[in-house]
């Protein structure tokens, strides 16, 4: 008998590729959320259920039988004060109601500006605005809960449709016209993970359930490229140097005054000054064989992605 997962915010950017990766494995998939007709193609082995997460026993009763709860919820960041609190205590009743195992994308807001240049497994939280804070509360939320828990935490996503990410949504938004656009200097690392690779990781991970501890919080090393580095990837997909742009901070952070989106924008540029990248030989004792996408095949298939949007 398969196992059986449910996948919150199933039409988001993560939520599709898990709800892929998933399926690909042979898993049974619950896609959870909002207009999912219009975003998921119907597959064997898919329900799709209309539901809001943040009706507690609406959520617990749709979590009811399933293995692993997939918690793909990713709201605007002028929501987050207001709703990720809700999301995770939810989230929380649901696991402890159904035995569920919760998953977790991560992501590296939690080290603050201080961050080390290598971000491993141990490497203690510094948040340093209320983004960074928020996240390293709902994780100890879920730890100290005490449900079964695994966070895989990853850098900036690639992916293979146009979704709101960095790279496809703003620094290929140009591409068509030959331009690249970078939003830092071009000489500091700086972490990114293939989306349908991220998705991979989890089932991975999941599939040997005896072997993760009751909260795991593991990292995906995914790619460390500097901004040289990914316009020398675009460069040999295009077959052609893309000219260079930046990104017009101070129109960025006027804008932040006014509106909340772009303010948490700003709240995180520091990641564009501050070299990261990300190290885990937790996922390399659980995953030996996993190897990710060639950085030139993720990057071929974002620019196809926008070209094609």
């Amino acid at each position: 008998m398969s196992q059986r997962v449910i996948i919150l915010g199933a039409a988001g950017r993560m939520g599709q590729a898990a709800c892929e990766a998933f399926l690909d494995a042979g898993w049974s998939v619950t896609a959870f959320g909002r207009r999912l007709a219009d975003r998921l193609e119907s597959r064997e082995g898919l329900t799709c259920l209309e539901g809001d997460a943040l009706d507690q026993d609406g959520l617990v009763k749709a979590c009811s039988g399933h293995d692993v709860i997939f918690n793909a919820l990713n709201p605007p960041y002028s929501h987050w004060s207001r709703v990720v609190p809700q999301f995770t205590a939810n989230v929380i009743a649901a696991a402890k109601v159904s035995g569920a195992r919760i998953a977790i994308p991560g992501n590296v807001y939690v080290y603050g500006q201080t961050m080390p240049p290598v971000l491993r497994d141990d490497t203690p939280f510094q948040p340093s605005n209320s983004k960074g804070r928020l996240r390293a509360e709902m994780e100890a939320s879920y730890r100290d809960s005490g449900v079964p828990t695994l966070i895989l935490r990853c850098g900036d996503f690639i992916d293979t449709r146009v979704s709101g990410n960095w790279l496809e949504s703003h620094m290929l938004a140009k591409i068509h016209k030959g331009e690249f656009m970078y939003p830092g200097p071009t000489d500091l690392m700086h972490a990114w993970a293939f989306l349908p690779d991220v998705a991979r990781g989890f089932v991975a991970l999941l599939d040997q359930p005896g072997a993760l501890a009751r909260f795991e919080s593991i990292g995906f090393a995914g790619y460390a490229l500097t901004g040289q580095d990914l316009i020398n990837t675009v460069e040999q997909v295009e077959g052609r140097r893309p000219k260079l742009t930046g990104l017009p901070w101070p129109i960025i952070r006027l804008m932040g005054l006014f509106d909340g989106v772009m303010r948490g924008v700003v709240e995180m540029s520091y990641l564009w000054r501050t070299p990261h990248h990300i190290e885990s030989e937790r996922f390399q004792t659980l995953c030996p064989d996993f190897s990710v996408t060639p950085v030139t095949e993720a990057v071929r298939q974002s620019i196809a992605a926008v070209r094609e949007s």
